[in-house]
């Protein structure tokens, strides 16, 4: 991750207060999950739920860690599936920032009041 055009480690950096240098710090999230067999409407969503509790655990683990343990976890272990999602979810950050952005939701991915890239 990058905040600053430096880069930047999200859990150890930007959760702990350090990047900022705040002796304190801390995340949140909203979970809207409901009766559907995934929670959440559809299979590819639930990493994002699966992914915001492992890092509660531990916000110093790896993203890709994270997806590549669920994607295991959820579709089992096809090398096929796993690099397809993967392709997939990584970049998948920068279209939901300019989407939402775009629609003036842009204080879901900005809250800081800086562009993080």
């Amino acid at each position: 991750m990058r905040i600053d055009n430096t880069s930047s480690l999200v859990g150890k950096d930007l959760i702990t207060g350090k990047h900022y240098g705040h002796k304190l710090g801390g995340m949140a999230g909203v979970a809207n999950v409901g009766t559907n067999i995934t929670w959440v409407g559809y299979d590819l969503a639930q990493s994002n739920l699966y992914a915001y509790g492992r890092l509660a655990w531990d916000p110093t683990r790896d993203p890709e860690d994270i997806l590549h343990e669920w994607t295991r976890l959820t579709f089992g272990l096809d090398p096929m599936v796993l690099n397809t999602i993967t392709e997939m979810a990584m970049p998948s950050w920068r279209s939901f920032e300019n989407y939402s952005g775009n629609l003036g939701i842009q204080t879901l991915t900005d809250i800081t009041g800086m562009y993080c890239v």
